[in-house]
């Protein structure tokens, strides 16, 4: 997003909703050689299924819904016996509290259906959900400001992956600034920011803390140095 709008900063207001669960399908283990098609109950079959309903969600609500099926555990994970058991780390991300309740109903529903579809049992294992959450104020215009300073291009913007900065959120006041990552790339291996954008993130970063150090940690204060 920042490539795109060739802004240097980004200036985090907020992040999207999540639901997180661990879906079990449980099925019946069984050796694939002698065991019929017709009395198989394989639960890997309805873990198959599901990871499709659940990439159908997202796209019942195209840029609005991130979903993801990214780990599966199968058990007993033989080359010869229908899996009698498999896990699945389900996620569902939203741009808003409303829009992921929908997301939410609908992905259950897709899990239910490929349960039944495949004939094995469905159980939730756990389940956590972080709702929207706006970043305060007070950090994200002293970043605009040290950007405006700096006379750097800045973009608002939510997060859609979380941050340690939201856990903080309950302590103390919390900004996050962005810088873009080439091509796009963030929590991966292959992510890479140019020099030119970190110098940029850099001098924002310092400003900031400068500003926060000579007005005693109270944001309001450090932006006034700005003013």
């Amino acid at each position: 997003m920042l490539e795109e709008a060739k802004a240097r900063i980004g200036i985090v207001t907020g992040n999207w909703s999540a639901l997180k669960l661990e879906a079990l399908f449980l099925g019946e283990q069984a050796h694939t050689g002698p065991t019929p098609m017709a009395r198989r109950r394989d639960a890997l079959l309805g873990a198959a299924y599901a990871i499709a309903g659940i990439r159908a969600v997202a796209e019942r609500w195209p840029g609005d819904v991130h979903t993801a099926v990214a780990r599966l555990l199968v058990e007993p994970n033989s080359a010869n016996v229908v899996p009698a058991r498999v896990s699945l780390a389900v996620e569902v991300r939203a741009r808003s509290n409303e829009i992921l309740e929908q997301a939410v109903a609908a992905a259950e529903a897709a899990l239910r259906a490929a349960a039944a579809q495949a004939g094995v049992g469905y159980e939730v294992a756990a389940r956590a959900q972080r709702p929207v959450q706006r970043l305060p104020e007070g950090p994200a215009a002293l970043v605009r400001a040290c950007a405006q300073a700096a006379r750097l291009e800045w973009l608002e913007m939510s997060t859609v992956a979380g941050h340690d900065a939201l856990s903080l959120l309950s302590i103390c006041p919390v900004g996050l600034m962005f810088v873009p990552s080439i091509g796009g790339i963030t929590h991966n291996e292959a992510e890479d920011t140019a020099a030119p954008d970190l110098a940029a993130g850099f001098e924002v970063a310092l400003r900031a803390a400068t500003g926060l150090c000579q007005a005693k940690a109270v944001p309001e204060a450090a932006l006034a140095l700005h003013a």
